[in-house]
């Protein structure tokens, strides 16, 4: 190693929080890790980069596939425990539901060290018989089995863990809906405010004019510049002006507002030889500005003369041309268009809906023909380039008359419809709903013929396109019947003729309630009706994109709480503190970069290092390379997160001159900063980790996305994954996006790409689903990979997927000699559940992969229970990952299955010689456990205190300072009480403990009659005494549950306050109809008695809350103190 290479890395430090590219954050890696002395890199010098090349490590991978894979993965974990190997690795990667298993390893570790762990394992399928014949499992293997049905443990259609699940479901999705629907409104309310902008314009005609005039200029010389450009080698990067964005700048928009104007002056102006010639000229202006340009730009190029005038004859002709059918294509539309009949509203709507699609095909056909006639003269990437502008015309085009077409012939149509198809109707409203069941219900099979996925993907995308058109016209039609009614409620008359008449006079009987949509309207303030509806859908679109988050609100925050409670809630049974409404506890879920043992001041990563795998999508991004596979590798680890995009992704199709194979922007950031903006979660954490990971179902799944079921899996918020912060853009510490809308729109579009402010992120199962990859990537020199996926055919496509991945992504290559073997006989029947390859890394370097897969021997040598098993179950160890509630014996047969390949593997020499024994690391330091936070009054307490606030306590235990917090509330009401009754109200407070005194203030107060005065000043007292109620019934119940510790007491402590609260608030009642001059004398008595119990009942509980003082001080002192 050289002077230079020896230098400390940190010479020039940077923040920490700074972005990584991929070899600084592996090298940080490995740095932290030789910290570690289980690590294969501990005990050598010199920076990362030298310690990656130099250390044998070794990584477990565990492969995607729901609770099957955990539940065989825990058999092989057991396996690797009982030949004390569970220390032999540094990396453990895991994908999906491996990633269950392996992060329930991963907290069991942090909470209770690698040695306990492996010894607790290496126990399970032993019988204690010191004691009784009872197991010697470990307490967090027995949770698994409680909680095999980990989404609803209680099973049952009506119990209330499958009603939660469906509740939790329900409410998102109606909060989805209102996003969607309020933008979907707003979009068909749109076409109303141009309806009345062409009526404000109309008068105008001669301005817009020389709008469209002054426009298509500026289009025309756009369109030259980037023509010029194609001319040009590419010698320096090129300029935004003609990149997609520029080009939508400064050609498409100015095109299409000239258009838009063009048309405008068009209707204003009378049909005749004088509008005819004025087009003409119009389109002629626009040929020969354009023709300009390119005489400039071949004068710049010092082309011969001769030369040069031949190809200006040439354009000029071929422009001459395409002036004609240009002018032709607009003549037609005069003919065909009711220009002369624009007076009317319906014709107003039609030319709106047609008028401006039909003169972008003029100027589609003009540029087309033109460019036909120009042939030769023009290279081939200036026609590609007239090409692309035609295609985006065309679509705007497009756009544009379905967008208006449905905006307003959509509920006549909808009309029309039922009445002249009768049956027919509901027989498209069940097809319709059928679509929306299949595109929901119908999934690809995991194990299938190529051929029949493609179909099943056919199908899928057919149902999914269906669902999606009859949800928008239906969305259509319902926004302007809303708006219509609002409009003017009177009735359309009805039109009983047939067919085509039939539908515009239906049509027709719109139009009063359309122009009374688009003029002032008294009812609304003056302001027209349209316009009021817009501010509304825009507000309502605003304010729940702003405060629904669109992570929280989704399926992934509800899948995450019960794998959390399933496998991380395992190792955390001693002092649960778990909700008990609801059955889950914060402390549960830890922080990610907690899984880093600490030592002096400094954090080392516990080993084995988890490498928890997701997808990042990239649906539309611009590798096209990566059509295909739509994805790449996004990871979490306890040091870093984020993704890297090797050589063939990325942007490859950029227009940058120095196109390198390195990613622009670093996009790894230290995990304890990441996405740590949370006011709830203590930054990002493992939980979030697992459940992304194993997020299966979601609108962009990687190869597996289909823009129009994307659209169905967002509008029903059917999304497991989760949308995070891109590590290489400014906004990485924030958790979610602030504003919803635009990643629902990206969602619903089945859009997401690599260079947004937030990337989405699936399951790891999308890219690669055994987990190999992100080991490959750090040239581990042994790795044993379990492949648990669903593959009753042994078809090894997941294999063959990450063996192509790391071949063409990172040039590894990955060799099996006797793979077919390993397929088995014709009943998926083999020799041995594993198999030995090697990873070539390059000719001096190759390593070694142990493949373990779920089979079922040839010599049929498994215990009973699991061969009876598979015997009931034929597709047994290859079930459908759909199937995500295991009972017991599905649970203990893939286990068990799991464990005896594992020691069939372990005990195989050649494995054995890869493994080395390594002692685990000392138990870790208990770190704090996740929590929701500090609380205000806890800060508050502590301000008074005068702690500092490292010193302060957490929300757990904040009970007593609720308690002191409403004490102090309490107090200070009744002290302002006492002052509003001796001024405001004028009245004396009278207590009564004997029954007697209090019929005498009941018949005192009852034998006077209130004035007006009277009954509004005492209306306001009963209103303030309920609130006071309220108060001081919850600091009696506080107390009591802070100062007695069984619940019992608490319950029958209880009792006596809220009979006290009960009476106060029935006295309350009576006192207000005294008020109202409803009261009697013969209720004198039952008022007596409710004063008499409300002051002794307050009496008692104050007694009793003396009582509890010193306990309650023990407590606060505890919490406080220590």
């Amino acid at each position: 190693m050289t002077a230079s290479q020896a230098l400390p890395e940190s010479e020039n430090p940077e923040p920490h929080s700074a972005a990584k590219n991929l070899q600084a954050a592996l090298d940080a890696e490995a740095l932290a890790m030789s910290k570690n002395p289980q690590s294969a890199f501990h005990g050598k010098t010199g920076n990362g980069r030298h310690l990656r090349e130099t250390s044998q490590t070794v990584g477990l991978a565990f492969s995607g596939g729901g609770i099957r894979s955990a539940t065989f993965c825990l058999g092989v974990l057991q396996a690797l425990a009982s030949r004390k190997r569970l220390a032999s690795f540094d990396y453990l990667s895991t994908v999906s539901g491996g990633g269950y298993i392996g992060s329930w390893l991963s907290a069991w570790i942090h909470r209770k060290g690698l040695a306990e762990v492996q010894e607790s394992l290496a126990q399970a399928d032993n019988v204690n018989t010191s004691t009784a014949p009872a197991s010697s499992e470990p307490a967090e293997i027995v949770w698994l089995r409680r909680y095999s049905n980990y989404l609803t443990p209680r099973v049952g259609m009506f119990s209330m863990d499958t009603l939660t699940l469906l509740a939790t479901w329900m409410r998102n999705v109606l909060l989805n809906l209102i996003i969607l629907l309020a933008f979907f409104a707003l979009l068909f309310t749109l076409p109303y405010g141009l309806l009345r902008g062409y009526d404000a314009l109309a008068t105008y005609g001669h301005i817009s004019g020389y709008a469209a005039a002054w426009g298509g200029l500026f289009f025309t010389f756009c369109i030259g510049y980037n023509l010029w450009h194609q001319g040009l080698r590419i010698k320096r990067e090129r300029n935004g002006l003609i990149s997609v964005p520029g080009v939508i700048l400064t050609v498409i928009v100015p095109g299409v507002f000239s258009v838009v104007f063009a048309v405008i002056w068009w209707i204003d102006s009378q049909p005749g030889w004088d509008t005819a010639f004025a087009n003409v000229c119009y389109l002629a202006g626009l040929l020969l500005a354009l023709q300009l340009v390119w005489v400039l730009a071949e004068l710049a190029e010092r082309k011969p003369w001769k030369q040069l005038l031949c190809d200006t004859i040439v354009q000029c002709l071929a422009g001459a041309v395409a002036l004609i059918c240009g002018v032709l294509v607009i003549a037609a539309a005069s003919y065909l268009l009711p220009v002369s009949r624009v007076d009317t509203l319906e014709y107003k709507i039609v030319l709106l809906c047609l008028a401006v699609p039909v003169f972008l095909a003029a100027l589609g056909v003009t540029t087309t023909v033109y460019t036909g006639m120009v042939g030769r003269a023009y290279y081939e990437r200036s026609r590609e380039w007239w090409s692309r502008l035609n295609a985006w015309l065309m679509t705007i085009a497009f756009g544009w008359a379905i967008w208006c077409l449905l905006t307003f012939f959509s509920l006549p149509l909808q009309e029309w419809l039922q009445s002249h198809m009768g049956n027919w109707i509901s027989l498209l409203g069940t097809g319709w709903i059928g679509s929306l069941l299949a595109s929901m219900f119908l999934r690809k099979p995991e194990s299938a013929s190529v051929k029949k996925q493609i179909r099943i993907e056919h199908y899928l995308n057919i149902a999914s396109a269906v669902f999606v058109v009859g949800l928008v016209f239906v969305a259509a039609a319902a926004t302007q019947k809303a708006l219509l009614a609002i409009a003017d409620r009177t009735p359309a008359p009805v039109f009983d003729k047939d067919y085509l008449p039939a539908f515009w006079a239906i049509f027709q009987g719109k139009m009063p309630s359309i122009g009374a949509l688009t003029v002032n309207n008294p009812d609304t303030w003056g302001i027209p009706v349209f316009l009021v509806a817009i501010v509304v859908l825009v507000g309502v679109t605003l304010l729940f994109a702003w405060r629904v988050d669109i992570n929280k609100f989704s399926l992934h925050n509800m899948y995450k709480n019960r794998l959390v409670r399933c496998y991380l809630g395992a190792s955390n049974q001693q002092g649960r503190n778990e909700q008990p409404f609801v059955g889950l506890d914060d402390d549960d879920d830890l922080s990610l970069h907690l899984l880093n043992r600490k030592s002096g001041d400094e954090r080392v990563p516990q080993l084995p290092l988890q490498i928890i795998n997701t997808t990042l999508n990239i649906t539309q991004g611009a590798d096209l390379a990566w059509q295909e596979r739509k994805a790449a590798s996004f990871a979490f680890t306890p040091l870093f997160c984020g993704y890297s995009l090797e050589r063939t992704q990325g942007d490859t199709t950029s227009l940058r001159v120095t196109d390198s194979s390195k990613q622009p922007d670093p996009a790894y950031r230290p995990t304890d900063v990441y996405a740590a903006l949370d006011l709830e979660e203590q930054g990002f954490t493992l939980g979030m980790a697992l459940a992304t990971s194993g997020a299966a179902v979601s609108p962009n799944m990687g190869r597996a996305s289909m823009p129009m079921l994307a659209f169905v899996l967002t509008l029903f918020n059917i999304r497991l994954g989760r949308w995070s912060p891109n590590p290489a853009q400014s906004q990485w510490g924030s958790p979610s996006p602030r504003f919803g809308l635009l990643a629902l729109l990206y969602e619903l579009l089945g859009l997401s790409d690599e260079r947004s402010r937030y990337v989405y992120l699936s399951d790891g199962g999308h890219f690669d689903n055994l987990g190999l990859y992100e080991l490959v990537r750090r040239r581990c020199a042994v790795i044993i990979a379990v492949d648990a996926s669903a593959d009753e055919q042994r078809e090894m496509t997941d294999l063959a997927d990450t063996i192509r991945k790391c071949r063409v992504d990172l040039g590894v290559d990955i060799r099996f000699n006797q793979l077919n073997n390993f397929r088995g006989d014709a009943n998926a029947l083999c020799t041995q559940g594993y198999l030995i390859g090697e990873v070539h890394y390059d000719a001096q370097n190759v390593g070694k992969l142990v493949l373990i897969k779920p089979s079922l021997a040839s010599l049929r040598n498994e215990p009973a229970d699991v061969l009876n098993y598979a015997i009931q179950n034929p597709t047994f160890p290859h079930q459908t990952t759909a199937d995500q509630f295991f009972d017991e014996s599905q649970f203990e047969s893939f286990r068990r299955l799991g464990k005896l390949i594992g020691e069939q593997c372990f005990d195989d020499p050649l494995v054995k010689q890869l493994l080395r024994v390594r002692k685990p690391a000392p138990p870790p330091v208990p770190a704090k456990a996740i929590t929701e936070g500090r609380s205000h009054f806890t800060d508050f307490i502590g301000w008074l205190l005068k702690r500092a606030p490292s010193l302060r306590p957490s929300r757990d235990g904040s009970l007593v300072d609720l308690f002191l917090e409403m004490l102090a509330v309490t107090l200070i009401t009744a002290g302002i009480f006492f002052v509003l009754d001796r001024t405001l109200f004028n009245v004396s407070s009278q207590f009564c403990f004997r029954l007697a005194d209090c019929m005498g203030v009941a018949q005192q107060q009852f034998n006077s009659v209130p004035s007006p005065g009277q009954s509004t000043a005492g209306e306001w007292r009963v209103a303030l005494d309920n609130l006071f109620v309220l108060l001081y019934l919850s600091v009696f119940l506080l107390g009591y549950k802070v100062g007695c510790g069984k619940h019992w007491k608490v319950w029958l402590l209880a009792v006596v306050p809220l009979v006290t609260a009960l009476s106060d608030y029935a006295e309350n009642f009576m006192i207000l109809s005294w008020l109202n001059g409803h009261a009697s004398v013969d209720q004198i008595g039952a008022l007596a008695m409710l004063t008499w119990m409300k002051f002794c009942g307050f009496a008692l509980s104050v007694i009793l809350l003396v009582t509890l003082a010193p306990a309650i001080k023990r407590v606060f002192i505890k919490r406080w103190f220590g």
